[in-house]
């Protein structure tokens, strides 16, 4: 099978031998199918396009278009549409869905905790909102305060200052530290 451009240049001179096209419609479209944008170009117009599909509604339970899109009708599965967009991006339809941008756009960032504590040591883990992070840190030191305090620790200390937190008893050695970074993930 002829390649689509190949095609849709046999089919506009058919139709002008045929008396179906006037000459400057015919050379208006071989003119058009001679034209090579660059990859750049069109990769960039694709993305143009990605953007402007992520604001049409879809049905969530049928995953299926409530409007039209570019020439697909209301009612198209959004998978085909995906499709249709992996067949032509030359990087596909993953880096259109997860923004794998690279240096061109801002990377993606998440919120570290660092957790230290005298007894078990350190652990990091990481969370995509500050809020989650930060709640995070403030169940764990309502545990650890209740730990301590049913240990029968009577001064018990909790210390907030910016994006780091502690729970000490004085004159013990006994300290949890949790400090919350913005990190950039590459």
């Amino acid at each position: 099978m002829s390649n689509p451009r190949t095609l849709a240049v046999a089919t506009a001179t058919n139709m002008h031998l045929h008396g179906e096209l006037r000459q400057d419609q015919y050379i208006c479209i071989r003119d058009g199918l001679e034209y090579f944008e660059s990859l750049k170009e069109r990769d960039q117009a694709l993305e143009n396009m990605w953007n402007e599909f992520a604001d049409v509604p879809m049905n969530p339970d049928t995953e299926c278009m409530e409007e039209p899109f570019l020439d697909f009708p209301a009612g198209t599965r959004r998978e085909d549409i995906w499709h249709w967009f992996d067949e032509r991006h030359s990087k596909g339809v993953a880096y259109l869905l997860y923004g794998l941008y690279g240096q061109e756009k801002e990377p993606a960032k998440c919120y570290t905790v660092v957790d230290s504590s005298y007894d078990v040591g350190l652990s990091t883990y990481a969370f995509w909102s500050r809020e989650a992070a930060e709640q995070s840190v403030r169940d764990s030191i309502a545990g650890v305060v209740a730990e301590l305090k049913g240990r029968d620790w009577d001064t018990v200390r909790v210390l907030e200052q910016d994006s780091s937190f502690t729970v000490y008893v004085p004159d013990t050695g006994i300290s949890y530290e949790w400090t919350i970074s913005e990190t950039k993930i590459r």
